[in-house]
């Protein structure tokens, strides 16, 4: 038998092989038991989208109980490196990253139905999970990080979510230096947590920060930058600093007419932070 009718053959093995572990009554047990989750997860986002957050919560809660079961931390690092596969090539919605996605999923619900305290546990495990996968220095754990800060904002708690938004910082200036896009996401999280205390000055220099930031990545004259300098107007104003704020809002109006229609596509193609 020559190379060529040996690899045709070893193939046709691995594929039958293959075939009868996904035939075997446990995993059709299986199949049958995640698409009865894909079901009301499906559910849950009719929910939410309806604005019915605890009914949402109520059966995500459900679904994670039998998602935690499921999980496996080494398929979950796979299929991050993988996206959406597992290290068995099969459909990652059993056991790794689907469960992450929920957990965060039900902490918003918990939140907007002001169950804090079920929040809290939903993002700190998701947290967790993230830290014990890839380690503290990890863009993955940062951005699970600052879920948490912002469950901490919410919830009124801002002693633990300025550690833990500056933490993201901290953490993102070592990965990839001070003046990378991303930082404007996490010092958001920092600026909505001053501004909620009343905390002006502090806000006003992360908008400074966060305008240097985006400038150095785009230029000064896109919508993005635009957003930023509309945000500084509103703390000037907060802070009865009046034509100061009319000069920021009035440039931020100049760049939205000069730019809207020629760079708002050219910008939302780059890379663009998330969150705030």
């Amino acid at each position: 038998m020559n190379k060529t009718k040996v690899s045709q053959t070893l193939a046709a093995l691995v594929s039958l092989a293959c075939l009868l572990i996904l035939c075997h009554p446990d995993c059709l047990a299986k199949s049958d038991v995640n698409q009865s989750l894909q079901v009301k997860e499906q559910e849950a986002l009719r929910l939410e989208s309806a604005q019915e957050y605890a009914k949402a919560m109520n059966i995500l809660e459900k679904v994670i109980e039998t998602r935690s079961k499921q999980f496996n931390q080494d398929a979950f690092k796979k299929s991050c490196s993988k996206p959406g596969m597992t290290d068995l090539g099969v459909p990652d919605s059993a056991n790794s990253r689907t469960y992450i996605q929920d957990l965060e999923r039900l902490g918003w619900n918990c939140d907007r139905s002001r169950e804090f305290e079920k929040g809290r546990k939903a993002f700190e495990k998701m947290y967790e999970i993230n830290k014990d996968a890839f380690g503290d220095q990890n863009d993955r754990t940062v951005a699970a990080l600052n879920q948490l800060a912002m469950h901490y904002e919410r919830a009124g708690n801002y002693s633990l979510a300025e550690t833990s938004a500056r933490k993201c910082i901290d953490i993102q200036k070592k990965l990839t230096g001070p003046n990378d896009i991303q930082m404007v996401s996490w010092l958001g999280t920092l600026y909505h947590i001053y501004l909620d205390q009343d905390r002006d000055k502090d806000a006003e220099q992360i908008c400074k920060e966060r305008l240097s930031i985006a400038e150095h990545n785009y230029g000064k004259e896109c919508p993005y930058v635009a957003g930023l300098l509309e945000n500084y107007s509103e703390v000037l104003s907060h802070m009865g600093r009046s034509a100061e704020a009319k000069t920021f809002k009035e440039r931020a109006i100049a760049i939205r007419e000069k730019t809207h229609t020629k760079q708002e596509h050219k910008v939302n193609a780059s890379v663009m932070p998330k969150g705030h």
